[in-house]
């Protein structure tokens, strides 16, 4: 009973229901987006903003970065104390997944300190995702992430990179940010750790694309971090550069140019095919 006033002190359960679902979606996902945290739980970002607040204020959840939110320390002794009542071990899931009531917690506490990096991502769908992305692009790029790149190629705001490499590095351990100097100055640049190493050589098809060296080249040469943007990229300088060469088609030194044009054509053609091929081997 003492835990149960406790607990009821801290979030009143009559009213509290979404301050609740807040709470155990983030210990089951981990740091999350209000965008991520109000589809989670089914409700809208007006709600999920005014829970948060109050969860903030409780000293129960805390900002990560921007829209970014996590337990605090106090948040996930809270539900640790209420893993401990052992008449609320069985789930009553919503058919979503979602919790209907607070007995149905229990599939959405989870001992952090059971449970290392690598299994710990694989319960956050977006986490898992750019991290991905982040790391097949870090790999090609000699252990650097090309914030720039992969902001442009994945469709998201360099805050965004920045935001996921934080809760990554922080987090998971997969990412360290380090500080280089430069002619401008301090120069910030992201590198992927050994244990991010770990991690994404154990995803089926990342050993192909380490050893790829048509890939590598193909994604260097046009600044790319996916092979499809750079194939397009080839694309758009073809279509531009060779009708202006052809119709320059006329002293010699045109028919040398349009003979170095046409090998480099054919050259990037055939490592294009080589670097798709070597990663559906």
């Amino acid at each position: 009973m003492d835990i149960l006033r406790e607990l009821d002190e801290s979030i009143d359960f009559a009213k509290g229901e979404i301050q609740w679902k807040i709470m155990l979606f983030l210990s089951e996902k981990g740091a999350s987006s209000i965008s991520e945290i109000s589809k989670g739980i089914g409700v809208n970002k007006k709600a999920s903003i005014d829970s948060i607040r109050k969860l903030i204020a409780k000293g129960l959840v805390e900002r990560v970065k921007y829209d970014i939110y996590d337990l605090s320390a106090t948040g996930r002794s809270l539900l640790e104390k209420l893993s401990t009542l052992s008449y609320l071990r069985e789930p009553l899931n919503g058919s979503n997944g979602n919790p209907k009531d607070i007995s149905s917690y229990s599939n959405f506490v989870q001992d952090r300190n059971t449970i290392d990096g690598e299994m710990d991502i694989m319960h956050n769908l977006n986490h898992y995702y750019y991290f991905v992305e982040i790391g097949k692009a870090a790999m090609i790029n000699d252990g650097k992430v090309p914030v720039t790149a992969l902001s442009k190629e994945l469709g998201v705001s360099k805050r965004t990179i920045i935001n996921y490499l934080e809760v990554l590095s922080v987090r998971y351990k997969f990412f360290k940010r380090i500080n280089r100097k430069s002619v401008s100055g301090l120069k910030v640049e992201w590198l992927i750790t050994d244990e991010g190493k770990k991690v994404l050589g154990k995803i089926p098809g990342i050993h192909k694309m380490r050893n790829n060296i048509f890939l590598k080249f193909i994604l260097r040469s046009t600044l790319s971090t996916r092979l499809d943007y750079a194939i397009f990229k080839l694309l758009i300088i073809f279509a531009i550069i060779s009708p202006i060469i052809f119709y320059f088609y006329k002293s010699p030194i045109d028919h040398i140019a349009a003979t170095i044009w046409l090998y480099f054509l054919v050259f990037y053609t055939l490592s294009s095919i080589m670097a798709f091929l070597g990663t559906r081997k």
